[in-house]
């Protein structure tokens, strides 16, 4: 038996010489791709498919690490959505990975900088990193040992002076939700602006 590769809108699909419907779409193979009139076997095919969707899938993962870097998640994710197999996903990012240019420690702690010195607090740069799939655990430990209390308060004072909020006592309260929304703990900010020391469990989880 025979089998064909044959283009069908904007993917390919794998045929056997009965004509006999896809095997598999590929969405990944380009619309110009030369590719072998048939194979003889499926063995064949399989080398054929693996070395093909290699050789594409690391062109486009260096592709978009030259532009910005990624984390290894969302570089999964890209491949995915270009249509090359799970299987070869992963394998392509675990070889950026041993090269180093994937290093999602470095690319969580430098994304908590950016947030910190863009004045937000631990709870909005967990959330943000959460909808970027980065793990609540994984970002939780980083932002303890990120952003101690100091530095909290610090970054407290810092959005004050830069926004101009008010801390006369007649104007607090909307200094102090103005403070929450940036997912500042609310023991932190009274201790900054009240000088009431904070709740010693909630310093813990922060």
């Amino acid at each position: 038996m025979s089998w064909y590769l044959r283009r069908v809108e904007d993917c390919w699909e794998l045929w056997d010489e009965n004509e006999k419907q896809e095997i598999r779409s590929l969405a990944f193979l380009p619309a110009r791709l030369t590719v072998p009139q048939c194979f003889s076997t499926w063995e064949e095919w399989e080398k054929w498919l693996y070395a093909e969707e290699k050789k594409l899938a690391k062109k486009k993962v260096l592709n978009l690490l030259a532009g910005r870097n990624y984390p290894s998640h969302a570089l999964r994710r890209n491949l995915l959505l270009k249509g090359f197999s799970d299987r070869m996903s992963r394998e392509i990012v675990e070889w950026v990975q041993q090269l180093g240019y994937v290093q999602d420690s470095e690319y969580l702690r430098a994304v908590i900088r950016q947030y910190q010195e863009r004045g937000h607090g631990p709870k909005t740069i967990l959330w943000k990193l959460r909808s970027k799939g980065f793990s609540e655990v994984e970002v939780a430990q980083e932002i303890k040992q990120m952003l101690p209390i100091d530095m909290q308060k610090e970054t407290i004072r810092k959005v004050i002076a830069k926004r101009r909020l008010s801390t006369e006592p007649s104007a607090r309260q909307k200094t102090v939700m103005a403070l929450l929304r940036r997912g500042f703990n609310i023991a932190i900010i009274n201790e900054v602006l009240f000088k009431t020391p904070p709740n010693r469990d909630i310093e813990e989880m922060e």
